[in-house]
């Protein structure tokens, strides 16, 4: 019994699979054949006219940024060198913080380097490397760099060659 049923089924299969081979190759050579005979010509040609919308312009930053302010309104009229845009500092300002604290921090180390170089007693700042008002990022930077300039002198034992503030006062 399960033999018959099984040939049943075996030939229903092949006959679906035959049906759906004919079919799709029917389809087939139908469109390829369609599509190989078929003459397409002419074209639909039309008139028209490009119009603007408005005289409105694109304005663009060079390096971008957030705009904090807009100076001018739909219809303003404005001319050449006129203030249309202020970009938001946020960004600039932090960037100049972080920039001015590194600037800072290296004149104390160089500050302190050069007066272990020097065998100095204490921490001698060059007028050169001073700002009008010293700023407390300075003055932060330099206290930092003072302690670590007592400890590394410390920590060599002597205090070191004393060598004359000015060149008149060296030995020859």
């Amino acid at each position: 019994m399960t033999d018959k049923s099984s040939g049943g089924e075996v030939r229903t299969l092949r006959n679906h699979l035959i049906g759906g081979a004919v079919i799709a190759m029917v389809l087939t050579l139908g469109i390829g054949g369609w599509a190989a005979t078929t003459e397409l010509s002419g074209a639909v040609t039309a008139s028209g006219l490009v119009v603007v919308d408005s005289n409105v312009k694109k304005v663009q930053h060079l390096t971008g940024g957030i705009v904090g302010e807009l100076l001018v309104r739909e219809g303003d009229h404005v001319r050449a060198g006129d203030t249309l845009v202020r970009l938001d500092e946020t960004v600039l300002r932090a960037g100049l913080a972080i920039y001015t604290k590194g600037l800072d921090e290296m004149r104390a180390r160089k500050a302190r380097l050069a007066s272990e170089r020097d065998g100095a007693e204490r921490i001698v700042v060059a007028p050169d490397l001073l700002d009008a008002p010293p700023s407390p990022e300075f003055a932060s930077a330099l206290q930092s760099e003072t302690k670590l300039f007592e400890l590394r002198r410390a920590a060599r034992g002597a205090p070191g060659p004393e060598i004359p503030a000015s060149p008149a006062d060296r030995p020859a």
